[in-house]
């Protein structure tokens, strides 16, 4: 299998609206669209990935509003080669359940996890079950790590 037939799918947890929300928001039914925002982080590794000629896409389960199943389902209908999931505080309890359900389907998916959350706790990458963590701007390092797990080498030294 070359790099032509492998692809990244870059993934937005499904997300909990009481996750984010205060006591007062809560009772507000204007607030929601305040809270969701295009993936740009995403974005920025989709086209780096691209520009180097991997084949990538992104799926934003909060804006489809999936559930961590729906989730999963989808991501296995992309088939992909490798998952890389962005994570925030609010998403935390999602993404590990999202990663649960994918590691029961394929437990030998490369999963990785980046993003706010991650660069300032990196030991979240454990406690979510994941493979392997990203910090801070991972355009570059997160190629780099997807064309070592491609080559089925995993070795980083």
């Amino acid at each position: 299998m070359d790099r032509m037939d492998k692809k990244v799918i870059l993934v937005v947890p499904p997300f909990s609206e009481e996750a984010a929300m205060s006591v007062e928001q809560q009772y507000r039914q204007d607030t929601r669209e305040l809270r969701l925002y295009p993936p740009l982080g995403l974005a920025y590794l989709a086209a780096e990935l691209l520009s180097r000629g991997i084949a990538c896409e992104i799926i934003d389960s909060a804006a489809l509003a999936l559930n961590s199943e729906e989730a999963a389902n989808l991501i296995f209908s992309k088939n992909p080669s490798v998952v890389g999931i962005t994570v925030t505080s609010f998403t935390l309890q999602a993404t590990n359940s999202l990663v649960r359900k994918l590691k029961e389907i394929k437990p030998t998916l490369p999963i990785v996890v980046g993003g706010p959350h991650i660069t300032h706790w990196p030991d979240s990458v454990f406690d979510l079950d994941a493979d392997y963590g990203i910090r801070g701007d991972g355009e570059n390092s997160f190629f780099e790590l997807v064309e070592c797990l491609f080559k089925g080498n995993p070795s980083f030294s």
